[in-house]
């Protein structure tokens, strides 16, 4: 069956991607569902024979699709901060809903008959329109899409990182099938009594479904927004690892029930999460046209994989029912590659994260800078030391919500050097921040030759730098006009009642040339009362457009009626 799936799985998703390229998502599910449910009402009247096995196929194309839709638009509706947060819980849903399913099923057949256990999944699926339809709006606008007919043959490539996510998908996919086979048959072998074995799968079933709450619930937010992807990451191989290296050795029920226990909870709450956080940097177009491939076709194909490769090694000999331990050798080789490919994978992750936010892919105000991460701050330091201007200011903004003791050394480092717009980046974001840049290095940009030499005496008089009153004195002759503006304000700032300070912003903003008196208004803004209602209010009705405008933003820290005519 599983050959079976993964071959329908092959045809079914490019069709499937055809009806859907696009289209809204809260419209394909929508449809979706209603396509289902049709479908299954139509299985129900001729549920028999050859039918049967094809109802299995067509069921596990629903589950395929449904997921698939589900976590897409959960991928547009959350940024990667809430991801972090929610995304465990929302897949605790789909653990708490098996469990209590598992629980109603049997009262319900006693009921209403197997034959109308369809009727649930349909009124379920109905209940599906109803929901989405109540979450229009809530999904990001997404840009036009081009139309991709076949993501294998268009422009669209894969990339390096949706190829790791790919080989992630089909391992941990293959692993778990043969591993699920395993189980299976140690624990027929250990209970061939028909009886006990169903008291133990129950026991198994419902022991893990408690555990995949908990997990949910109490583990996965808090791992994921302690440790970051890359720890997430290796969570279930590590796990898996050492319950297959038990086998191997011992070969016993309780070891491959270890691996078994571990599949089953972590597959579906920490890995199922992580796993889908991946997606969120990639476009939207080629999660569209790669996400249906890869958790379609791909996964289908190795959990087919995995079927014909029992098959051939029990059929030609090479092991048998009673020696199926050997097969943890192949499992524990694709783990080694699969925890090699998750380091690759998490590197990978923040490069797609940065490189998002860099073309507006998501919003900066949406990204949470994991500090506990490693790599990521090696990343924005790496960032920060670029030779690419653009970088290193798009690295400054990113990190402006973050500890600053992080970053301290390599700031104070890119602000010393003579790049002007880098310099100014990095004095704006931390103007009152003295850890990062102290009052002895403003100093020194007002002293000597700087190319923020009026920015840093702006931030002298707003830090009220005591002593650079004698400092900022010596510029109030200055030639250039800017000079001699930023330094009338920053003394007034320190000390209102600076004689000379006060004459030589009163000259600036007499002068006769228009481009001084908007500089100067320019420098005054957020300057409380160092110019007197009577002034602003000239300047607010002055015939000079750029003058007004200069002067409606200096109003804004004035509170005094007399401005609400000329405003």
């Amino acid at each position: 069956m599983f050959v079976a799936i993964a071959v329908t799985m092959y045809f079914v998703i490019p069709l499937y991607k055809f009806f859907t390229d696009g289209k809204d998502k809260i419209f394909i599910i929508t449809t979706s569902a209603l396509f289902f449910s049709i479908s299954l009402f139509l299985f129900k009247k001729i549920l028999a024979g050859f039918v049967i096995p094809l109802l299995f196929i067509w069921v596990e194309i629903i589950n395929v699709l449904s997921i698939m839709q589900f976590w897409i638009l959960a991928g547009e509706i959350y940024n990667p901060r809430q991801a972090k947060r929610l995304f465990s819980y929302i897949a605790a849903g789909g653990s708490l809903a098996a469990i209590i399913t598992g629980y109603l099923i049997k009262p319900f057949v006693k009921i209403y008959g197997t034959e109308n256990l369809l009727n649930l999944s349909i009124l379920f699926l109905f209940g599906t329109i109803l929901i989405v339809q109540g979450m229009k709006g809530q999904n990001k606008k997404s840009t036009p899409k081009l139309k991709v007919k076949n993501p294998l043959r268009t422009e669209l490539k894969l990339g390096e990182y949706l190829k790791s996510i790919a080989f992630m998908v089909g391992t941990v996919a293959f692993i778990s099938k043969v591993i699920d086979y395993q189980f299976k048959i140690i624990a027929v072998n250990t209970y061939p009594d028909q009886n006990q074995l169903a008291d133990f799968f129950g026991t198994y079933y419902m022991s893990t479904g408690i555990a995949t709450l908990i997990i949910q619930f109490f583990v996965t937010g808090q791992v994921l927004t302690r440790f970051g992807v890359i720890v997430s990451l290796g969570i279930l191989p590590i796990f898996l690892g050492i319950g297959l290296m038990s086998f191997l050795i011992y070969g016993t029920l309780a070891a491959i029930f270890f691996s078994k226990f571990s599949d089953q909870v972590f597959r579906f709450s920490t890995n199922s999460a992580v796993t889908e956080i991946l997606w969120i940097p990639v476009s939207k177009t080629k999660k569209q046209a790669f996400k249906p491939l890869i958790d379609g076709s791909i996964k289908s194909g190795m959990e087919g994989l995995a079927g014909l490769t029992i098959y051939g090694l029990l059929y030609f000999g090479f092991i048998s029912e009673n020696d199926v331990f050997l097969l943890s050798q192949i499992l524990i080789a694709l783990i080694l590659f699969w925890i090699w490919n998750n380091r690759k994978l998490g590197y990978g992750y923040i490069n797609e994260l940065m490189n998002a936010i860099k073309i507006r892919q998501l919003d900066l105000s949406e990204l949470e800078i994991d500090i506990s991460d490693n790599q990521i701050i090696k990343t924005i330091d790496k960032s920060l030391r670029s030779e690419k201007e653009t970088e290193q200011i798009f690295a400054i903004d990113l990190i402006k919500d973050t500890p600053k003791h992080l970053w301290k050394n390599t700031l104070l480092k890119l602000f010393n050097n003579e790049n002007k717009k880098l310099k100014e980046k990095i004095l704006i974001s931390y103007w009152s921040d003295k850890d990062i840049i102290p009052d002895n290095i403003i100093i020194e940009n007002i002293k000597h030759k700087s190319p923020i030499k009026s920015l840093a005496i702006l931030c002298a008089g707003d830090r009220k730098i005591s002593n650079s009153i004698s400092i900022l004195e010596v510029f109030l002759e200055d030639k250039n006009f800017e000079i001699r503006a930023c330094s009338s304000i920053s003394i007034l700032k320190i000390d209102s009642k600076h004689k000379n300070a006060n004459a030589i912003l009163s000259s600036l903003l007499n002068s006769n040339e228009n481009k001084i008196i908007e500089k100067t208004l320019d420098y005054l803004i957020n300057s409380d009362d160092l110019i007197d209602i009577n002034t602003l209010n000239k300047f607010l009705n002055h015939h000079s457009i750029e003058i007004r405008k200069k002067a409606i933003k200096v109003s804004k820290s004035y509170s005094s009626i007399d401005l609400i005519n000329p405003l």
